[in-house]
């Protein structure tokens, strides 16, 4: 099982491989795993640092399908922005606010 390696919520966009070595391996494995802010993380480093935009993808996505409120929130707007997927992204989008105290602010 994995937990949160993460110091703070922040992502280093230049490179996940920047993080200590015996942390570096710790992250790998929680992806291996399935971790989803490991996924997370790595599919925003993908996306918009790495310009990996189809690993990206993916890792979000994975993210997302194991509940993931941000990687639902980012997944969402790159189908509706960039895939053209309206109707998924949408969905997403709608769950998201459904889902979080989002809607208690507002």
């Amino acid at each position: 099982m994995c937990c949160n390696i993460y110091p703070s919520p922040e992502i280093n966009f230049r490179s996940s491989h920047g993080l200590k070595r015996e942390t570096y391996h710790v992250s790998k494995r929680c992806k291996e795993c399935g971790n989803a802010e490991a996924l997370y993380r790595e599919g925003m480093v993908d996306y918009f640092s790495h310009m990996r935009i189809e690993t990206g993808i993916e890792n979000l996505k994975r993210a997302a399908n194991k509940g993931h409120v941000e990687a639902s929130y980012v997944y969402g707007i790159i189908l509706i922005c960039t895939e053209r997927k309206f109707a998924q992204g949408r969905k997403l989008l709608d769950d998201v606010l459904s889902n979080s105290d989002i809607n208690k602010t507002w």
